[in-house]
């Protein structure tokens, strides 16, 4: 599976992101990665790949692509950052939808309070001179989100749907 980025018609987005404002600056951008992301997991998973093994397979020929450079990690946890959000939301969904009426409040409170903690346990990254604190930011959304989708996704396999 062949996957192909354009970093320097995002140069200049991206760079903003990581001298001043953080990994929230390109969230409000378009990322062309997470359109790939999106295609790359859809169609590894198509041909028997897992969720989880498939999105780091795009994680790395993406920073493979990007030649590991800290513009290009950035982009490539925030494409990353953004999917895993995808399927988290997406779960979250069904399983209110799904689940019996005690597990649905204690997901919802719990979701509640996750949120607020993603956003506070990731939040020091940016506070950091230096465009690598920036990744490490970006990588801690990224993992923050998956383990999110992790739980929600064994809580709905629990609860039988």
């Amino acid at each position: 599976m062949q996957v192909h980025f354009t970093w320097a018609s995002q140069r200049s987005a991206v760079m903003a992101a990581i001298i001043g404002a953080g990994p929230a600056a390109i969230q409000a951008q378009d990322n062309p990665q997470f359109a790939v992301a999106q295609r790359f997991i859809a169609e590894c998973v198509i041909q028997g790949g897992d969720k989880k093994s498939c999105a780091t397979r795009f994680f790395d020929d993406c920073v493979t692509q990007g030649k590991g450079t800290a513009l290009a990690n950035l982009q490539c946890y925030d494409a990353l950052a953004r999917y895993w959000d995808q399927e988290m939301n997406q779960t979250y969904q069904t399983l209110m939808k799904q689940a019996k009426p005690p597990l649905r409040e204690a997901v919802r409170k719990g979701q509640h309070t996750w949120t607020a903690w993603r956003d506070e346990r990731c939040q020091p990254w940016s506070r950091i001179d230096g465009s690598m604190n920036r990744v490490f930011g970006a990588s801690c959304r990224a993992d923050t989100i998956q383990s999110r989708y992790n739980d929600l996704d064994e809580l709905l396999k629990a609860e039988g749907h």
